[in-house]
């Protein structure tokens, strides 16, 4: 019989970008427990109970016109999708994050007293942004020389 070697070795995880991420993938839904970060939870968890009457006040905007609530409640299930995201440390979505991102804007123009309200989900939003695109640029700086 043949034997099959697994290279477990440190390298091997660092050649293709996201290379990490194979075990998740492989896991049932795509989570693997040992790709969560407890910390990153505690973050996101912070930022909800803080922005809670910002939740609530998008909440009852969502009663009003149809159109605007359909843009409220994208870009609440676009925050907590890269909340997700970033906390199993899974490959970023980007369609997910631009679009996303536009509507949370849209919305926050809508409700200007808003973003005193969602503050910290705003600066989260924009951290793990900030965070994936810094990780894409350095994935692409190695690979390319």
């Amino acid at each position: 019989m043949a034997q099959i070697k697994h290279n477990k070795s440190p390298q091997s995880s660092r050649c293709a970008p996201f290379g990490r991420f194979a075990a998740a993938r492989s896991a049932p839904l795509g989570l693997a427990v040992s790709h969560m970060k407890p910390g990153r939870l505690f973050v996101v968890l912070l930022c909800y109970i803080a922005s809670f009457y910002g939740i609530v006040l998008s909440a009852f905007m969502l009663k009003g016109d149809m159109h605007w609530a359909l843009l409220y409640g994208y870009a609440w299930v676009a925050h907590v999708s890269l909340c997700i995201i970033w906390i199993w440390q899974m490959p970023m979505n980007w369609f997910l994050a631009i679009t996303g991102t536009i509507a949370g804007t849209l919305s926050l123009v809508t409700m200007p007293v808003g973003i005193f309200l969602v503050f910290p989900n705003a600066l989260l939003a924009i951290y793990i942004i900030y965070y994936y695109r810094k990780q894409k640029n350095s994935a692409e700086q190695t690979t390319n020389g």
